[in-house]
Order: structure tokens, then C-alpha cells, then sequence
């Protein structure tokens, strides 16, 4: 039987909310198992995950295990991406270092996106039709059908989410 995975082994580029969500709520190693090391993570994600409520996330560990996968913008249309989302925002709307970075680095490297911001979301997709576009609520519907957690186990996370 083949092993069943999130992600159905494509990378996903995850920014820093989804990041501090599963942290928050004591469940960022089973992401990791979930994932299967398929979640990439920009500079900028891993400098906003030290602002979260429950204390800084040292992804350091994960990074050395390969269980995280540390990329940066590199490259001219990464680049190019980054700061035109970092000056103009999407829809004049600003957003976050973690998230424009997040932003380019899926759209030019063809990889899906983790997300819980709806502009940026909404971005992606019209930017990559096609690809994995997942908010940390897709995350915990698609784990409950993969059987992952139970229908009580994916209620409560959600709660949880809403509550941090």
C-alpha cells in the first residue's frame, strides 16, 4: 500500500502563519510527517516564526534533518517578484516580507504554496493555475481525509487556530 502523504510529493513553499498555526497548536511535527520533507521555507518565514505567541520556532533542527527544506530568493525573476510584491503589495493591499518572499519563490520555481493569507492566495493562483494552493485549514481537511486526525481531532484544530 502505497504511503499516503500530503503533499502527494510536490514541494510547497509554506509562509510563516501556517508555520506558527501548527506550532501553536502542538502539531508541527506531525506537518513535517504529513509532509514528508516536501515543505520549503525562505529567510524572511524563518525571521517572522520567531514573533509567535507560544515563543520563537527554532527551525533549525528540521533544516540539518532535511525534514524542512531552506531555500532564499535567488535569481533574477525571484528577485524581481520579491520586490515588486514588497513595493506594490497585490491590489495596492501590503504585505508581509515572509509572505512576498513566500509568493516568488512558488511562482518561479513552479512549487505549491502554504498560506493563510487570502490576497496572496488568490495571487498564486491566478499567477499558477493548476498548482497546490492550501491554507492551514486545507491543511487539516486534507489530513482528516487522508486519516491523518479524525473528524473530532481536525474540529478542535481549527478552533485552536482561531483562537491564536
Amino acid at each position: 500500500m502505497e504511503e499516503k502523504k500530503l503533499f502527494n510529493d510536490n514541494l510547497v513553499v509554506s509562509d510563516a502563519m501556517v508555520i506558527i498555526h501548527f506550532y501553536n497548536l502542538v502539531m508541527f511535527e506531525q506537518l513535517i510527517n504529513w509532509t514528508n520533507g516536501k515543505i520549503v521555507v525562505e529567510k524572511n518565514v524563518i525571521e517572522e516564526a520567531k514573533y509567535s505567541k507560544m515563543g520563537p520556532i527554532d527551525l533549525n533542527p528540521y533544516f540539518s534533518d532535511g525534514r524542512l527544506i531552506s531555500q532564499d530568493i535567488n535569481g533574477e525573476e525571484e528577485e524581481n517578484l520579491f520586490f515588486d510584491y514588497m513595493a506594490n503589495g497585490i491590489n495596492g493591499k501590503r504585505i508581509h516580507r515572509g509572505e512576498a518572499a513566500s509568493l516568488a519563490l512558488a511562482i518561479s520555481n513552479g512549487y505549491g504554496l502554504a498560506c493563510d493569507e487570502r490576497d496572496v492566495i488568490n495571487e498564486f493562483v491566478r499567477k499558477c493555475p493548476g498548482k497546490l494552493a492550501i491554507t492551514s485549514f486545507g491543511i487539516i481537511d486534507k489530513a482528516q481525509s487522508l486519516g491523518f486526525v479524525d473528524e473530532q481531532q481536525a474540529k478542535d484544530m481549527k478552533k485552536g487556530i482561531t483562537y491564536f
